[in-house]
């Protein structure tokens, strides 16, 4: 049994336009690092250290999520005599809408779960890390199935919890703009009409069957043209500024489409080459500039493998 793990959880991207809660995919890059060890004690999970994003403003007790995360595992294999102390590097920043707290959690619940002889199954997984993301934001899976599996990952239901695994996209290339703003998911998610006019439910109906039709054949031109939203955008675009700006940017430069990642405030596009991906990301930020907002900029392939030992 090993007594010391490293960890890589990769950012996601949740929602991806029409699938509001059921769909979403894994990036190369960004994600957080963490490292776990195995000492004895007395079946607790221990938070060591905070370095990168979040230093000074996330827990470093047993109420940061990495920590909440270990202790379910723990308690859940019933474990006595030993511990779990954790150090976890981010590089995600929080309320970002590139599934920070996902990262995080998915990265404790793998290591754990490794640690104390990969006792627990994917979906026993997934079920724990739900419930984590439940503390803070909100109980879905969106984020943490795509950290925890790779590709793209379809919920097709929470009751039974039931996943699909969709794959990755050949020749497909993810533009990611994060301004230097902070959206909380659960302001995001308050601003969402309980009612919705028929019409734009009936588009949203349509890209998310062309988006996983799209991804089914590796038809990456189609996937590109499909990442639209009618139904959730419009409310939240005006919480992010510039997101009409960034938008437009973004496909003049040549993205397919370009959405809200998550609850945002983060933006992202869909392009058929990593140099128009570049210039798309170029293009986003500086739209965010224009708005008076710093951002980072990402590019990225679609994960094929999500959390794993480095």
């Amino acid at each position: 049994m090993s007594e010391n793990i490293k960890i890589r959880a990769p950012a996601t991207v949740a929602n991806v336009g029409a699938g509001f809660d059921i769909l979403g995919f894994a990036l190369e890059g960004p994600y957080d690092e963490l490292e776990l060890s195995l000492v004895n004690g007395r079946g607790k999970a221990k938070f060591v250290s905070l370095e990168g994003y979040g230093k000074g403003k996330l827990p470093e007790d047993g109420k940061n999520l990495c920590a909440i995360a270990v202790q379910k595992v723990i308690d859940r294999l019933k474990i006595k005599d030993k511990d779990i102390e954790i150090k976890l590097k981010k590089g995600l920043p929080s309320s970002s809408g590139l599934g920070s707290s996902s990262a995080s959690i998915v990265g404790a619940l793998h290591g754990a779960n490794k640690l104390l002889g990969k006792k627990l199954n994917e979906t026993e997984l997934l079920q724990i890390g739900i419930d984590c993301e439940a503390v803070y934001s909100g109980a879905h899976a969106d984020n943490v199935a795509p950290c925890l599996l790779g590709g793209f990952v379809l919920v097709k239901s929470y009751e039974p919890l039931e996943i699909i695994k969709l794959g990755g996209v050949s020749g497909l290339h993810v533009s990611v703009c994060h301004p230097d703003f902070e959206l909380e998911t659960k302001k995001a998610r308050e601003v969402i009409p309980k009612d919705v006019p028929l019409k734009n439910v009936i588009k949203n109906q349509s890209l998310l069957a062309s988006l996983i039709y799209g991804i089914a054949k590796d038809d990456a031109a189609l996937v590109a043209r499909s990442a639209n939203d009618y139904v959730v955008e419009p409310y939240r675009a005006p919480l992010i500024p510039g997101f009409g700006d960034v938008k437009k940017a973004a496909l003049a430069a040549g993205a397919g489409s370009c959405s809200i990642s998550g609850a945002g405030p983060a933006v992202f596009a869909f392009s058929l080459s990593q140099k128009e991906a570049e210039a798309v990301s170029r293009a986003m930020a500086g739209a965010f500039g224009k708005n008076g907002l710093g951002s980072r900029r990402y590019v990225s392939g679609i994960a094929k493998q999500g959390v794993h030992a480095i």
